[in-house]
């Protein structure tokens, strides 16, 4: 990585650090202190996230969502770290790769003034796979064929949508060495 791609990146977390604070000073000269509290705990929890995002040896996929929401203007995702107890190092290019071919499929068939928000959940099964779990909700063009789209894809299972609340859900599975 180049020096201005790590200055770029850490310009991007010292922004949004900086508004987290800048919102907890707000509270602060409220007089909210129950509205400090919680997003100091939101601050930890997130803190927490990354830690254990950083522990799966992972750098590539790591950095990917870490900057996520720094590089999509319609999209805002949140992530959490399951209990994993395999080393990922050795699928972290492949992990990379599915996790961007995923959202790229997801970003063709969105509108760029719709606000689209999901989460990614990284997680260990009984067999030693390790699951990521993608929800993003939101309104979507052709979204049957979306769905066609990406349940082609054969890193992908369990793809679906549903209509009532607008989400579409997909896992994708990756053994473990």
């Amino acid at each position: 990585m180049k020096e201005n791609e790590v200055i770029d990146i850490l310009s991007h977390y010292r922004h949004d650090y900086l508004n987290q604070l800048q919102l907890i000073q707000g509270y602060v000269m409220m007089g909210k202190t129950d509205k400090v509290q919680q997003k100091l705990n939101e601050i930890v929890a997130l803190a927490h996230e990354e830690r254990k995002l950083s522990n799966l040896h992972i750098p590539k996929t790591a950095l990917w969502i870490i900057r996520f929401n720094s590089l999509h203007t319609n999209m805002r995702f949140d992530y959490q770290v399951k209990d994993i107890q395999l080393p990922l190092s050795d699928v972290d290019d492949e992990v990379y790769r599915h996790c961007v071919r995923t959202v790229e499929t997801v970003e063709w068939y969105s509108d760029q003034m719709e606000m689209y928000n999901g989460n990614i959940t990284i997680r260990q099964d009984n067999q030693n796979n390790v699951w990521l779990d993608f929800l993003i909700m939101g309104i979507f063009s052709n979204k049957d064929e979306m769905v066609e789209e990406l349940s082609g894809m054969s890193f992908l299972h369990h793809v679906t949508y549903k209509e009532v609340d607008k989400k579409i859900r997909c896992s994708m599975s990756i053994q473990c060495k």
